[in-house]
């Protein structure tokens, strides 16, 4: 059973997830720079992470990968999850994610956690459950219409 689910098997999510496939950029913070960001209220800092106006670098970003499901409260992270040193991304791990719905469009940015990794030995790509700690309330606003998007594009 995935930690996605609690002990008795049943779903504990508190927000509809939509499946929608999007790229996702993700860097891991140290704990001083997400702690920072939850401590501004309004977490304006978010954006001032990453320059919007630059396309990313390894150095800004650690790694893309996508998601196969996007919920106002996370996500699940698919792709290569390691650092660029080789290092495996780990569960309790605060990361910066931007959600890249649309090339012309910034990035939905939000401060996540890691609150589970599948296991070793799940063959590639892995994949990681990530919580929302902090996003602004027009990047919810943003997740809602792409997850309405989604829901209408099975429909058609």
């Amino acid at each position: 059973m995935s930690e996605e689910h609690g002990s008795t098997g049943l779903e504990k999510r508190n927000a509809e997830r939509v499946d929608l496939e999007v790229q996702i950029r993700w860097r891991h913070l140290k704990t001083a720079e997400a702690d920072g960001l939850l401590h501004k209220g309004t977490y304006s800092g978010l954006n001032a992470l990453t320059d919007p106006e630059a396309p990313p670098t390894e150095e800004v970003l650690e790694r893309q990968a996508y998601t196969e499901n996007l919920s106002t409260m996370g996500l699940k992270l698919v792709g290569d999850l390691r650092l660029h040193d080789g290092s495996a991304l780990r569960k309790g791990w605060e990361l910066l994610v931007e959600i890249v719905a649309d090339d012309k469009a910034e990035p939905i940015r939000a401060l996540a956690e890691v609150v589970w990794i599948s296991p070793p030995e799940h063959p590639e790509p892995r994949q990681a459950g990530l919580f929302f700690k902090a996003i602004n309330k027009e990047d919810v606003e943003r997740v809602v219409r792409l997850q309405e998007a989604a829901k209408r594009s099975r429909r058609a």
